[in-house]
């Protein structure tokens, strides 16, 4: 009976270490799936995060060349409506009249880019946007001058533009080429491309 018995116990203790060690391998299998399993969430996370910043830069890039595209046509109308002739009154209107059409469009894309842009371009995005409204009042003026019949006895080219009014012009422009310079560095610097 005794080796009965230590037989017994000898096959009790090979029964509960084969359990221990299958319990043992099973928690670590479990431990092992359960970090794999994390780690594949974080990949997962990592992956729709990163897909979430290209999506972002590609609609903040999309926003910004609209902003450039519009500002670039309404910059040129602005620089026609100065220098139009005086003969041509009725043309110089017409595109006065289109320069406040463009800068909606300029104003819309604003919009856009205080949803979707980064602060610090937004903010250029607004400077540049309002150099174009100072020009714009800029021709406003010139505008009200050649209207009335002593601005047009003033007048001492066939310019709408007089050496003081010249002065004042250049400088609204020279503004509008600041702030764009300054708006275009922030977008790269925004799309992460800073260094080009």
């Amino acid at each position: 009976m005794s080796q009965t018995y230590i037989a017994l116990v000898g096959a009790g203790g090979a029964v509960a270490g084969a359990v221990a060690g299958a319990l043992a391998t099973g928690l670590l299998g479990v431990k092992v799936a359960r970090t794999q399993l994390s780690g594949q969430r974080a990949s997962q996370v990592l992956d729709l995060q990163e897909q979430h910043r290209t999506r972002h830069r590609e609609i903040s890039r999309t926003t910004y060349v609209d902003l450039i595209n519009e500002a670039n046509k309404a910059k040129k109308t602005i620089a026609e409506v100065m220098h139009c002739k005086v003969a041509n009154v009725d043309s110089m209107l017409e595109r006065a009249e289109s320069v406040n059409s463009m800068l909606e469009k300029v104003s819309e894309c604003i919009t856009m880019i205080e949803l979707e842009g980064e602060r610090t371009a937004m903010n250029k995005a607004v400077a540049y946007w309002q150099s174009m409204e100072n020009a714009t009042s800029t021709v406003a003026q010139l505008l009200m001058q050649l209207t009335e019949p002593q601005g047009r006895q003033n007048l001492n080219s066939n310019s709408i533009l007089m050496d003081v009014d010249r002065l004042s012009a250049q400088s609204a422009m020279e503004e509008i080429h600041r702030s764009r310079s300054e708006f275009m560095e922030a977008a790269r610097s925004a799309l992460g491309n800073n260094a080009v």
